[in-house]
């Protein structure tokens, strides 16, 4: 909670809790008289208009000019002050009132032990949800791009059949590419749920597959000079099996 606080000539206006200090003492005011108090604190050094006193302490309601100054004598007994000094509260002569001494305004925060709870437990959650969404935003870099997966535990998630590779069942050709390049690519691709890759070694190509190797009825092995890898992904999401054939891919053009 914000409790706005004036200090001036050794008073202390608690303009929150409507508290009038000097000297570690509460002077009583009547509830008008303090709310006449705080519009000119409030308004220090500048002149506020009989309109506005009106309006603010009597709500519009049509009064004497008596009784303003009534609640003025009432606040400047209070402030040790008087009409004739007008040390601190001077008189506008048919236009208003002005507050004129020095005036230290400053804003305090109180946490209560519930407040200060609360708040610990918003910053906690607050820790929490920002935790959790780096942690999804590296999943999904991790799925998308594969970039922290280290060689080894990248080639951990295939199984490498040496000379083989399978025949026409294509569907996607990386060129350039390693064979991490070819794993990454296989473990992040959205065209299609790819389950191996054949990796043609001579020319750095690969050729990612939707099929398995039990899907098209084994591995082709007799190419000559055994060009191919084969990678076969060992975990992947379940779905249909696409089929399709990519004549084009088999076997890889010549550099």
């Amino acid at each position: 909670m914000k409790e706005t606080i004036y200090r001036f000539e050794g008073f202390t206006l608690n303009a929150t809790r409507h508290v009038l200090e000097s000297g570690g003492n509460v002077i009583a005011v009547q509830p008008q008289v303090m709310a006449l108090l705080i519009l000119l604190v409030e308004n220090a050094n500048e002149t506020v208009q009989k309109t506005r006193i009106n309006q603010e302490i009597w709500h519009g309601r049509a009064v004497s000019d008596a009784a303003l100054a009534s609640r003025l004598s009432a606040l400047r007994s209070a402030l040790g002050d008087s009409g004739t000094e007008q040390r601190l509260i001077r008189t506008v002569p048919n236009v208003g009132v002005q507050f004129v001494g020095d005036v230290n305004r400053m804003d305090v925060h109180f946490y209560g032990p519930l407040t200060a709870g609360w708040n610990f437990l918003k910053d906690y959650y607050r820790l929490v949800a920002l935790a959790v969404v780096a942690s999804l935003a590296m999943g999904i870099a991790v799925w998308y791009w594969g970039f922290d997966l280290p060689a080894k535990r990248l080639r951990a998630q295939f199984d490498m059949i040496p000379d083989a590779a399978i025949r026409y069942y294509n569907h996607k050709k990386l060129r350039n590419a390693s064979v991490e390049d070819c794993m990454r690519a296989c473990l992040r691709t959205t065209e299609f749920i790819c389950r191996s890759f054949d990796y043609y070694k001579l020319h750095a190509v690969c050729d990612l597959s939707a099929a398995t190797a039990e899907s098209v009825g084994g591995l082709k092995t007799d190419y000559e000079l055994d060009p191919y890898n084969h990678y076969a992904r060992k975990d992947y999401p379940q779905g249909p099996i696409e089929m399709g054939r990519d004549d084009t891919l088999d076997p890889p053009p010549d550099p």
